[in-house]
């Protein structure tokens, strides 16, 4: 099961846990992942909650993964009509810097699996204690890309305000609000990728 859950928090749920039965799913609730029935037969209460927590993460991952590959391809667009602006620009930085963390992340769930390899005992509790504080960031991100994202045009990828101001002021503004230092050290990452 723990391989199943560090697959589910890199966006891919598997069989143990699919979408959330939430109603009315806003646009980021459809991808919150939960324990199906059968994985919540296996597990305690305390276990379940822990692994919603890490696997709604995975959601999140989903969410952020797709953009990256959105604004890949509305750059790929761009460019084959030389149509590339400022915008344009600052969206590749944003989207370049969203790779970069998540690589990152990536890169710590693939470390985590090696130590699973090596002790097959190892819980949940482990694997929600060695990623706790990878994981923080996450709502941040994904708040930060959702408000970039709904300042872009659905129709041609570009933004609906014509100025590259608008993604510098977001990115800036949640860089100031956020109070915890390692999420803010995250958020930088992208801030000062222009």
């Amino acid at each position: 099961m723990q391989h199943e859950i560090l697959a589910a928090m890199l966006g891919h749920p598997g069989s143990l846990f699919g979408p959330s039965q939430i109603q009315n799913k806003s646009s980021i609730q459809k991808y919150n992942f939960e324990c199906n029935p059968l994985a919540c037969s296996l597990l305690s209460q305390t276990e379940i909650a822990a692994v919603n927590r890490l696997i709604q993460y995975g959601g999140h991952v989903k969410f952020l993964r797709e953009f990256v590959e959105k604004q890949s391809y509305m750059m790929d667009m761009r460019s084959a009509k030389s149509n590339c602006n400022r915008n344009s620009l600052y969206l590749r930085a944003v989207s370049s810097a969203v790779q970069k963390i998540l690589s990152s992340y990536e890169s710590a769930v693939i470390e985590l699996e090696r130590s699973l390899i090596k002790d097959p005992d190892l819980g949940v509790g482990f694997i929600y204690g060695k990623m706790e504080l990878k994981i923080r960031w996450i709502p941040f991100l994904v708040e930060l890309i959702t408000a970039i994202d709904m300042k872009i045009s659905p129709h041609d990828g570009s933004f609906q305000i014509s100025t590259a101001k608008t993604v510098l002021e977001l990115v800036h503004n949640h860089v100031l609000l956020c109070g915890d230092e390692h999420v803010r050290t995250i958020l930088q990452t992208i801030e000062s990728a222009w």
